[in-house]
C-alpha cells in the first residue's frame, strides 16, 4: 500500500528544502504519517537519495537498477561516502532484506542447506517475469536448473540457458508430437544440454514415443506414471523439482520449508 507521493516543483538549479538531498518531503512525510526515521530506509538509484537518507536521520539502501549500476561503477567513492546500508539487485531484493536482513543468495543457500530431497529449481518463460539472476544462482552452486518452454521455442533463451549454465530445457506437452518434435530438432544443435518434458496433461501413443527418447520428464507431485519406468522423472512441487523415488517425508520437508521460503521471499 502506498500511502502518499510527494514531489518538488523547484529548481534544480537553487537551493531548496524540499529538493534531494535536503530532507524537506520526508519531514513532510513524518508530519502527516508519524515515522519513526531511525527504522525507516531510503531506497533509490542515485547517490542524492542516499544523502537524503543521511539528511533526514534513515537508512539508505542503493538499487542497482535504473541509473544504480552505472553510479556504482563510475563513482563508487561517492556510494562509499553516502554510506548505504545494502547494495541491492532490485527493489524486491532491497525489499526482502529489509524484512529479513538477509540477501537473496544468503536465503537460497540457506533453503539448499536445510533440505535433503531438492532436486534444483524450474524455470519457465511463460511467467511474467523470468529472473535469470536467480537461475545463474542455482546453477553456480550446483543445484539442477531446468528452463521450461511453453508455446513458441526461443532460440535466444537456449542460449542464454546454456551460457549460464543450465542443466535441462524441459518443453510443456501443449497440443501434440509436433511441439514436441520442434522442441527435440532445435536442441541438436546443443548436444550437451539434456533434454527433458513436462506432462501437464495424459500423452498420447505417439508422443509417448518422443517422451522416451528424452533424458527425462518433469511431472506433478500426484501423477503417476508406471508406463515410463526408467525414464528419469522429477517431480514439480511450486517450482521445486524433487526426484522422483523421494520418500513422503523428503517432499513433505520440501513443501514445508518452501512456504517459508516463499514468506520471506517470493511475497517481496
Amino acid at each position: 500500500v502506498i500511502d502518499a507521493i510527494y514531489y518538488s516543483i523547484d529548481s534544480p538549479f537553487k537551493p531548496s528544502e524540499m529538493r534531494k538531498p535536503s530532507p524537506g518531503m520526508v519531514k513532510k512525510a513524518v508530519k502527516e504519517f508519524g515515522i519513526d526515521l531511525s527504522s525507516s530506509y531510503v531506497v533509490g538509484d542515485k547517490v542524492e537519495d542516499l544523502l537524503l537518507a543521511k539528511n533526514a536521520g534513515c537508512k539508505g539502501i542503493l538499487v542497482k537498477t535504473g541509473y544504480g549500476k552505472g553510479i556504482l561503477d563510475n563513482f563508487p567513492e561517492k556510494v562509499e561516502d553516502a554510506s548505504p546500508v545494502y547494495v541491492a539487485d532490485d527493489l524486491g531484493d532491497a525489499a526482502l532484506w529489509i524484512v529479513s536482513k538477509t540477501t537473496k543468495s544468503e536465503l537460497l543457500e540457506s533453503f539448499l542447506s536445510s533440505t535433503s530431497g531438492f532436486e534444483g529449481m524450474l524455470f519457465s518463460t511463460a511467467d511474467a517475469y523470468m529472473d535469470w539472476e536467480e537461475l545463474e544462482f542455482f546453477s553456480s552452486v550446483g543445484a539442477k536448473t531446468v528452463l521450461e518452454i511453453g508455446g513458441a521455442m526461443s532460440v535466444s533463451d537456449i542460449q542464454h540457458a546454456c551460457s549460464v549454465g543450465v542443466n535441462a530445457i524441459s518443453m510443456i506437452y501443449i497440443d501434440g508430437v509436433k511441439n514436441i518434435q520442434t522442441f527435440f530438432d532445435v536442441l541438436k544443435d546443443y548436444p550437451g544440454m539434456k533434454r527433458f518434458v513436462s506432462l501437464r496433461d495424459c500423452p498420447d501413443a505417439n508422443a509417448l514415443r518422443l517422451i522416451k527418447e528424452a533424458d527425462g520428464v518433469i511431472v506433478g507431485k500426484e501423477m503417476e506414471l508406471s508406463c515410463l519406468e526408467g525414464i528419469p522423472v522429477l517431480r514439480n512441487i511450486d517450482g521445486f523439482l524433487v526426484a522422483q523415488g523421494s520418500e513422503t517425508a523428503g517432499i513433505g520437508e520440501v513443501k514445508s520449508l518452501y512456504e517459508r521460503l516463499r514468506k520471506i521471499y517470493f511475497s517481496v
